[in-house]
């Protein structure tokens, strides 16, 4: 998975640092809509659970997981406003992460979701999570 992730950040980069910042966030939101799929969501399920009983697992988690944050915090500070300080440019980049962590437990119980709709909707909440808007402005 984290393989996978690293592939489809790199793409995104690629394509948020030559301008195309919409393309990027529309792979970005494609790519959380697939953590919503059942078998990806049961894999990811039992490697958290085995992490929690095996030490050896978990660091092996934890190095991911500090990947993947960094990969999705270097793409939060490519495509977001250049006025956002450090500690919210990592705030965002922690929400994005928590959409994809929700929906990978969502997809484990659910799967009827129409992912059209469903990237549709997440649209407008990563464009208001990667731009600077009155709330956040230092």
């Amino acid at each position: 998975m984290i393989a996978e992730l690293r592939t489809d950040v790199a793409e995104y980069l690629l394509r948020a640092e030559s301008g195309e910042r919409d393309k990027s966030l529309d792979d970005a939101i494609s790519f959380i809509s697939r953590q919503h799929e059942r078998k990806r969501s049961a894999l990811a399920l039992e490697i958290y659970a085995e992490a929690a009983r095996n030490l050896k697992v978990e660091a092996i988690v934890r190095r991911s997981a500090a990947i993947e944050r960094e990969l999705i915090l270097t793409l939060v500070k490519i495509t977001a406003s250049p006025d956002l300080s450090p500690v919210e440019l990592d705030a965002r980049a922690d929400m994005l992460r928590i959409i994809a962590d929700g929906m990978t437990v969502r997809g484990l119980y659910t799967t009827d979701t129409d992912h059209t709709a469903l990237a549709r909707v997440l649209k407008p909440v990563f464009d208001m999570i990667v731009q600077i808007d009155s709330v956040t402005r230092s």
